[in-house]
């Protein structure tokens, strides 16, 4: 990459960054109403004081390039130690292919290593596990279940 990418926690004044490269993620061409803003901005304040959150982005020359987050999880087996889940990791289209979810998903392991995490968990797509296996992820004999209560 040319331009030296910061990996930086977000902050609250990253919104409209957020949700556009979020858009990306999983398109839905439908337009945030102000009552979907306010409740982005109330749970991205939420998230950025909540230490066991670390809602990462990559910027280049002052444009948002990507994202990840790392929710770091209490857990009473293993010792006691955590387990991280990371979600949500998404490149700019403009950026794909230039090692920036890369670089988001090593700061993630970076900080769930700092925090003691016995392991880290993720929910992919089949088409990008090669993707993840890259950083030592491997797939695991269980399988994703989901209720959507919305």
């Amino acid at each position: 990459m040319e331009n030296k990418p910061i990996i930086r926690k977000a902050e609250a004044s990253d919104l409209e960054p957020l949700l556009g490269l979020l858009d990306q993620l999983k398109p839905n061409n439908k337009k945030y109403s102000q009552e979907d803003h306010t409740a982005a901005y109330k749970a991205l304040l939420e998230i950025t004081q909540n230490k066991d959150y670390f809602l990462k982005v990559c910027e280049i020359e002052g444009k948002l390039a990507g994202t990840a987050t790392l929710l770091v999880q209490m857990n009473l087996s293993h010792g006691g130690k955590p387990y991280g889940h990371i979600e949500n990791v998404v490149t700019d289209q403009a950026y794909r292919g230039k090692g920036v979810g890369g670089l988001l998903v090593e700061d993630l392991l970076r900080e769930a290593k700092t925090a003691r995490c016995y392991k880290v968990i993720l929910d992919c797509a089949e088409s990008v596990s090669p993707f993840y296996q890259k950083f030592g992820f491997k797939k695991h004999g269980s399988i994703e279940m989901r209720i959507d209560l919305e």
